[in-house]
């Protein structure tokens, strides 16, 4: 984790590429701004069974106070049932690499790598870790693991480039959403990518680099594509990506993202999302929990004084434009979305407004 020069954490993971030739580090965006990234799963909440053991303890036997994250591992139950899907997920990560053993190093991939780099998710985490290739019939170099296999899932496709972070090797964070693109639901892999495109942690550039490298006749390859001309780093959330997804399967007109707020009395802010249909300005508004969260040590008089800061900025927008706000149940079904985006005259055109046609996918 990165630390500032006052020795408190950024909640910023460090990276370096695991090669001899290149170093790099994942670091704070001078220019993210939005919801701060979270923290990292802190892998010394695990503890291996034999440890627990050398102590009395017998987890197998204290069910309600230990939870088995996987074969030898073990977390206080009540610790695990705090955890989020995907800590939970980055949990399970931790557990393998802790309890497989080779000269060569397990690697991880698609979602256990989006785990472990915490990135967001709209369908469940996979129960299975996802690693690199087949470590167990010693194709890595002639190198085998020893451990269990159970809970794991093999991910075909080499990768001449690693990243080490948190103690683990992941693939690299384009090729782990471009994984995700093209083995995974779109919209999973969208709300990856563009939240690794907002906390700078990789280019476009580096993303269609990546899709480039597909062959043409692969699994994926057309979605991966579609990714690529889709994602953007201006989403600041998981469900604002999801629901921008919905937006162009309804084919409607393409949004600005954080569409900049300003009236007689100056800039106030930006929106999720903004429209010119004619001499009409609609503003989208995504309304998740994330946009009201407040730190519970703070009050309710905190939580009463975000509530009236937000209703103050509706009305200014109000006053200049109308405003359509929807919630995860309409960004999960189209049906809905398209209703409400109807309702204020968003409706879907008989051309496509989202790609140039050099950049429309194959």
């Amino acid at each position: 984790m990165a630390r500032r020069r006052d020795g408190l954490s950024t909640g910023y993971p460090q990276a370096y590429w695991w090669t001899h030739d290149r170093t790099t580090v994942l670091r704070d965006s001078d220019n993210m701004f939005g919801p701060p990234i979270p923290l990292p799963f802190d892998p010394s909440l695990l503890r291996l069974g034999r440890d627990l053991r050398a102590r009395g303890i017998e987890p197998c036997a204290l069910p309600t106070e230990w939870f088995r994250v996987r074969r030898g591992v073990w977390i206080a139950t009540v610790v695990w049932q705090e955890l989020t899907p995907e800590y939970q997920h980055a949990a399970r990560v931790h557990a393998a690499a802790m309890t497989l053993t080779s000269k060569v190093p397990l690697a991880f991939a698609r979602a256990s790598a989006a785990a472990v780099l915490v990135l967001p998710r709209i369908s469940p985490w996979p129960t299975r870790v996802q690693i690199l290739g087949d470590p167990w019939n010693g194709a890595d170099n002639g190198h085998r693991h020893r451990g269990s296999r159970a809970g794991m899932s093999r991910c075909i496709g080499a990768c001449d480039r690693l990243m080490s972070l948190h103690g683990l090797l992941i693939t690299p964070v384009a090729r782990t959403v471009v994984d995700l693109a093209r083995s995974d639901r779109l919209d999973n892999a969208l709300a990856a990518g563009d939240q690794a495109l907002r906390r700078e942690w990789c280019s476009r550039d580096e993303i269609a680099e990546e899709v480039a490298a597909i062959p043409r006749r692969a699994r994926g390859r057309k979605q991966a594509q579609l990714f690529s001309n889709l994602v953007d780093g201006a989403a600041h959330t998981a469900g604002e990506s999801l629901s921008r997804l919905g937006m162009f399967r309804l084919n409607v007109p393409k949004p600005i993202l954080q569409y900049p707020l300003e009236d007689a009395d100056g800039a106030f802010g930006f929106a999720d999302f903004g429209w010119r249909i004619g001499a009409d300005l609609i503003i989208g508004e995504f309304d998740g929990k994330v946009k009201y969260a407040v730190d519970p040590e703070l009050g309710p008089k905190a939580a009463q004084e975000a509530l009236w800061r937000e209703k103050q900025r509706e009305d200014r927008i109000r006053r200049q434009a109308d405003v359509v706000r929807w919630g995860m149940k309409e960004a999960t079904d189209l049906r809905l979305l398209a209703q409400r985006l109807a309702e204020h005259g968003i409706l879907p055109t008989a051309h496509n407004t989202w790609f140039d046609p050099p950049a429309h996918p194959e």
